[in-house]
């Protein structure tokens, strides 16, 4: 991991319009001379700090003022040369404005400051669709290219795939999308045909102290006996009035079906959220519950129950947010009593868990399973 690094005083920065590739490289000489406080002429300068290349979409401005926040905040643990991109194609005028910032801060043990470089790029009209030539210049040879694609999906599939033609890792947050039935599955069908770089998503890593519990809890004796005989899953997650959010939920049925051997790929769907699977010869019932719970970010889980019964024998685990939304209830219920108790998880912020995926370029199998598996369930959410 790289070395945090103290912050300095406000970043340095500097825009232009229709501005090429080689303005853009001296200008960010420029920031670097005078976040040293010396003019261009003189002999100090601040050092350049990059690992890698994180390329940034959005689809606003605000989208991405709010991702270039995260990333400064990032910039001790991850040096890197951002490029944020807030593409607007349908704009009537063509054109593109570019805004440069050098955040910098002192690094240990050296006299002078270090930067990490950022461009923002606002395109608007057909150039927004053609990105790579854009894009391509400004690139640091030899790094890792990290592209994190904030939102839904596209359908415009020529405008993503120029997007990622260079990328080493591809990072979503399937908790932005709005249209489960298109997005999950499109997400799904870029897992298994990435070509040279791997996916990683947000909401993945949202989920993992409630997959690191559950699989701890599955493996002890008291539960082991009675994986084989599951009878119903239910799995509540927070919305709010105006939407519900099925992403998470349904990645983490999908985990669940894989952990524990449940057959999900022709769901017998119920109701909405509602759904018979089958674990062998034993029909297991799925249940995805929206529910009011405003502590915590909409979409994400509230609580995961799972029931066994094993001849006349029952057993529970649950897993549960109460009013502190930085707790985890634990319950585990079998013949010989029960047990209760807390763990103390992340807050699963967005920075946090963009800075997990900025330390991984490798692809990871359990998810790519999970996704195959939720696939199948989207038909549950609609």
């Amino acid at each position: 991991m790289a070395e945090v690094l103290e912050p300095a005083a406000n970043p340095v920065g500097w825009s232009g319009t229709r501005v090429d590739a080689e303005r853009i490289e001296t200008e960010l000489g420029r920031l670097r001379y005078e976040a040293a406080g010396q003019p261009a002429q003189g002999e100090s300068f601040a050092m350049r700090s990059s690992f890698t290349n994180l390329v940034v979409y959005a689809n606003d401005a605000e989208t991405g003022r709010h991702a270039s926040q995260l990333v400064a905040a990032l910039s001790g643990q991850h040096p890197s040369r951002t490029i944020i991109i807030v593409a607007n194609p349908s704009a009537p005028e063509p054109g593109v404005e570019t805004a440069l910032t050098a955040h910098c801060h002192i690094a240990p043990g050296l006299d002078q400051k270090v930067c990490c470089e950022e461009v923002t790029l606002s395109v608007d009209g057909p150039a927004a669709n053609h990105l790579h030539s854009v894009l391509a210049p400004l690139l640091i040879p030899e790094l890792p290219n990290y592209v994190w694609w904030i939102g839904g999906l596209p359908h415009d599939h020529h405008l993503f795939d120029e997007m990622i033609a260079s990328a080493d890792r591809l990072i979503v947050d399937s908790a932005r999308f709005t249209k489960t039935a298109s997005d999950l599955p499109q997400l799904q069908h870029i897992s298994t045909t990435a070509g040279n770089y791997a996916l990683g998503d947000l909401n993945w890593q949202r989920l993992l102290p409630w997959r690191q519990i559950v699989l701890q809890e599955c493996s002890t004796p008291s539960l082991e006996r009675y994986i084989g005989s599951l009878t119903s899953m239910k799995l509540s997650f927070a919305r709010d009035e105006s939407e519900e959010r099925w992403s998470q939920p349904l990645l983490a049925a999908g985990w669940l079906s894989a952990l524990l051997g449940v057959d999900a790929s022709s769901p017998e769907v119920q109701s909405r959220g509602a759904a018979k699977l089958r674990q062998g010869e034993r029909e297991v019932m799925l249940k995805m519950v929206p529910t009011a719970f405003p502590q915590t970010m909409p979409g994400n889980l509230v609580s995961i129950e799972l029931r066994w019964r094993n001849g006349n024998q029952n057993a529970s685990l649950t897993v549960s947010r109460k009013a502190d939304p930085l707790h985890l209830e634990i319950i585990v219920h079998e013949p010989s009593g029960t047990i209760q108790t807390h763990v103390r998880i992340d807050s699963g912020d967005e920075g946090m868990m963009l800075d997990r995926e900025l330390n991984s370029l490798t692809h990871d199998p359990e998810y790519a399973e999970a996704l195959h598996i939720t696939v199948p369930l989207v038909s549950v959410a609609q």
